[in-house]
């Protein structure tokens, strides 16, 4: 029996240059994301459409793309379930996590003291982890392999 000193080092760290690949596109479509939320938000506001209006009819725009680009591109090399449809719907639920810790932190740290931006910053980045955690562990993973 091998002693520690003798093991393969622990199986996540043996994948992290794979899953920072991973996360380095997944953030790529995230940006993209942003772009077609701005953009759709513009173009809405521009036609006439009330903000109230726009922005979720925005939102919805660029969770779609980013599905898509995740599905066919950043995420498209892991296992997943066979059903789009089920997968779509999952992905709403991870990212709609992303969503609600990113305004809470935006809602609660500047009566704390922390700049509305600073707040905005951080809730971004960890709307980013929940975002890729829950795709990973939701959508895209293992789980779905038979």
């Amino acid at each position: 029996m091998p002693g520690a000193w003798q093991r393969p080092f622990h199986p996540l760290l043996c994948r992290a240059p794979a899953e920072a690949a991973l996360a380095a596109r997944f953030a790529l479509v995230g940006g993209l994301g942003v772009l077609v939320n701005l953009g759709a938000l513009w173009a809405l506001t521009r036609l006439g459409i009330a903000p109230a209006w726009a922005a979720p009819v925005a939102i919805e725009l660029s969770i779609l793309g980013n599905f898509v680009l995740n599905d066919r591109w950043a995420l498209a090399s892991l296992p997943r379930c066979p059903s789009w449809w089920r997968r779509l719907a999952t992905y709403h639920v991870a990212v709609a996590v992303g969503v609600g810790l990113n305004w809470f932190l935006v809602a609660t740290l500047p009566f704390l003291g922390l700049p509305v931006l600073a707040a905005g910053v951080l809730g971004v980045g960890a709307a980013f982890v929940a975002n890729y955690t829950f795709s990973r562990t939701l959508v895209w993973s293992s789980r779905h392999v038979r």
